[in-house]
């Protein structure tokens, strides 16, 4: 109930909505047909994978979608309702300001989605289409409820470099369909779907007009066929110097204090030995679940929300695992087989590494468990559940029971009821939230990263000497830490001074933990 109050606009990456609008046979109609130009797009990013709509505007491949969507993107493919799929090969135009990206797939012949000659007028019929998490492709419909400008938006986003005209409708967005046209009632577009609301502003949502749209591909036709990577590279670089405007946070990141990683560090050395017996028991245990998801069934009704339901029988080990379809069963297998995975590295580490070594891991990897009341301190955060990612850093997450705001590096991937992946925790502070007319205090949890981690165990400078080991266990160094290279890490060795390069592929679990690339 505090998530659904509280007013936040969010950045909206595919459409969720599953409600199918068929109510005319001439609607039918209207979706069957221009469905066949609306793509799901699948994107490996830098950091994670996500997805998003589009819809093509050209037979030979030339397509829409938002600039949100292809943002970190190191590949991204394009799925058609009828089952083919191709790479982007390249984006030919972007509008941050607008949230428009014109990109290319290497297809000819494909179906065009219309544009509408003008902007629609208030009150006129729209249909939402996209795409929810692998998923058939879906629609909802509602109205214009009106046509704003750039400064409305402005002021209202608090985002002072909002371009464009906005159509505001009340046809159902929600996390998830960024990207995928709002059309009328001939099958043409009239507005790509961007910006949804939640909370109090539920269904005033938005959608960045033709009239931007068609202005955007007209540039795109003088411009020049760039890489995906290199696209990629320019809007980090944007990002970068334009500080980040893109994220929208609500929540100001404050600096962690020297004594919270001093005293998280502390408690993780002086737990040590029960920290790694209860490593050992979540391994056997993740071990378990595996092989139930394993034969789990991948079915769950339309209409029933959760993407994975876990039912429990009379006895104890009477578990049966149920899935969406058989993506979400497999995304959530594979992070169940990364965790066991890190923590396997994290027992080599404790078991086998120095002292320094079994610190590390432990701290980044495992516990000592959060303290949600004690404001300023740090903890290890495992089994918090996305109820809501609302922008590029800020989500409300349920831990034991209770909702928090928290901070991430990035919200890139996440949806409602995937558990985030476990990791060290600070308590930032609380702050209030309107609810139901009144105000409530929530608290607001920071992720910490492992190389700030890192450097308080090793040193700022993380330059301190120690034992470098081959995969293999053959080979050894003394040597302190100078720098990452791409697939090698530079060491210096203590005996004579000299610099060495050492692939990453023969660096130890233990090591490769310690430089972060584990």
């Amino acid at each position: 109930m505090l998530v659904r109050n509280v007013p936040i606009w969010v950045l909206v990456f595919f459409l969720s909505s599953r409600t199918i609008v068929a109510q005319t046979p001439d609607l039918s109609e209207m979706i069957a047909e221009s469905e066949r130009s609306v793509v799901r797009i699948e994107v490996n990013g830098v950091d994670s994978k996500s997805q998003g709509s589009g819809f093509i505007v050209e037979s030979n491949g030339l397509l829409v979608t938002n600039f949100h969507v292809l943002v970190g993107a190191e590949q991204a493919i394009v799925h058609f309702p009828s089952g083919s799929n191709y790479p982007i090969v390249g984006v030919k135009f972007l509008d941050p300001n607008r949230d428009i990206a014109i990109a290319k797939i290497d297809a000819v012949n494909l179906p065009v989605l219309k544009s509408a000659s003008s902007l629609p007028r208030k009150g006129e019929t729209v249909v939402g289409l996209g795409s929810p998490l692998g998923l058939s492709f879906t629609a909802s419909n509602g109205i214009v409820s009106a046509i704003r400008t750039s400064q409305e938006l402005r002021k209202e986003l608090d985002d002072d470099e909002r371009e464009g005209t906005w159509i505001q409708v009340n046809a159902a967005l929600s996390p998830g369909s960024s990207g995928g046209p709002l059309v009328n009632s001939k099958g043409e577009y009239v507005a790509m779907s961007t910006l949804a609301s939640s909370g109090v502003a539920q269904n005033i949502n938005f959608g960045i007009s033709v009239d931007d749209i068609r202005d955007a591909i007209k540039k795109a036709s003088s411009r020049s066929l760039e890489t995906l990577a290199a696209t990629t590279a320019k809007m980090t670089m944007k990002d970068r110097k334009s500080g980040d405007r893109t994220s929208e946070s609500i929540i100001k990141r404050k600096p962690i204090p020297a004594s919270a990683f001093e005293a998280y560090v502390k408690a993780t050395s002086e737990q040590t030995k029960g920290l790694m017996k209860q490593l050992v028991q979540e391994k056997k245990s993740i071990a378990e679940q595996l092989k139930e998801m394993k034969v789990g069934q991948e079915f769950i009704p339309p209409n029933f929300p959760p993407e994975v339901q876990i039912v429990r029988g009379h006895g104890k080990k009477s578990i049966n695992w149920y899935f969406r379809n058989r993506n979400i069963k497999q995304q959530v297998i594979t992070k169940a087989e990364s965790r066991t995975s890190e923590l396997a590295v994290a027992l080599e580490a404790v078991t086998k590494g120095t002292p320094k070594d079994a610190t590390l891991a432990l701290a980044t990897k495992f516990g000592p468990p959060l303290n949600p009341q004690k404001e300023g301190s740090i903890g290890f955060m495992s089994g918090a559940v996305v109820l809501h990612a609302f922008n590029k850093h800020d989500l409300i997450v349920t831990y034991q029971d209770v909702p928090y705001l928290m901070y991430m590096d990035s919200t890139a991937g996440l949806f409602p009821d995937e558990e985030i992946d476990p990791t060290a925790v600070f308590i930032a502070g609380t702050t209030v939230a309107p609810v139901q007319g009144s105000t409530v205090s929530i608290t607001i949890l920071q992720s910490v990263s492992d190389e700030d981690i890192r450097k308080e165990i090793f040193g700022k400078d993380s330059s301190a000497p120690r034992t470098w080991k081959s995969k293999d266990g053959k080979f050894s160094v003394e040597a302190s830490f100078v720098s990452k290279n791409g697939a090698e890490v530079v060491l210096k060795k203590t005996a004579d001074g000299k610099e060495i390069k050492v692939p990453l592929s023969k660096l130890s679990d233990v090591d490769l933990t310690f430089i972060g690339s584990k």
